[in-house]
């Protein structure tokens, strides 16, 4: 079997286990489940899709990124924004979701084509996710109430999102002059790649199943 072809069916599995347990405990997820669902969903569609289309049918997968980026960005947006209780974190996200679609639009249209890797687009919404993760962090521990972190479903998530959206910021940031000049390289880059996925969604599984025991302690 191809090595890659096994990197990513392995990531599919990873996902698709986060997906149903979001929705497995999404009682216990505040007002965060359907949001949580629909994003692990759509992943885990769109990823088949690419699966599909990179191994079994030798097509290219770029343009499904330049439509999936702006939806992930704008629903990981909208869960801190419910999740923050300060108000100039909450004015901030809202203000980056249009900003960022409208400079994905440009991205997609006039720099990076839809066949085309978009690096850019995902440097940015990268960048935006990182500072959306650390503003919760900042906002969590500045609350006046005691919040056990270990079973904060958000605390798990954004841990696995600065880590994996850090990586992607700096494998984008080198892949296409890869890609170009040591098409080698750029292969050993793709499975750092497919690593910062397991451990994002493995996180992102830990914080869906660890809701349960906020629940109960609060009880």
């Amino acid at each position: 079997m191809n090595h890659l072809l096994f990197l990513f069916s392995v990531y599919l599995c990873i996902l698709f286990a986060s997906f149903l347990a979001s929705l497995f405990n999404r009682k216990n997820l505040e007002g965060y489940a359907p949001l949580f669902s629909t994003l692990t969903g759509v992943t885990f569609l769109v990823e088949s899709i690419a699966f599909y289309r990179l191994f079994f049918a030798s097509e290219n997968t770029h343009f499904l990124y330049h439509y999936y980026l702006p939806f992930c960005y704008t629903l990981i947006a909208l869960i801190y924004r419910k999740a923050v209780t300060k108000t100039w974190i909450k004015k901030a996200l809202t203000v980056s979701v249009p900003l960022f679609l409208a400079a994905h639009l440009f991205l997609s249209v006039f720099v990076q084509q839809t066949d085309s890797v978009n690096s850019y687009a995902i440097m940015g919404a990268s960048f935006l996710i990182i500072l959306s993760s650390l503003s919760y962090f900042y906002d969590l521990l500045t609350r006046a109430e005691i919040v056990k972190l270990s079973a904060t479903p958000l605390f798990w998530i954004s841990t696995g999102n600065i880590f994996f959206y850090s990586g992607a910021f700096f494998l984008m940031g080198f892949l296409n002059y890869l890609m170009r000049e040591e098409l080698g390289l750029a292969s050993k880059l793709i499975v750092i790649n497919y690593s910062l996925n397991y451990l994002l969604y493995s996180l992102y599984t830990i914080g869906f199943l660890c809701a349960g025991r906020l629940r109960k302690s609060s009880l």
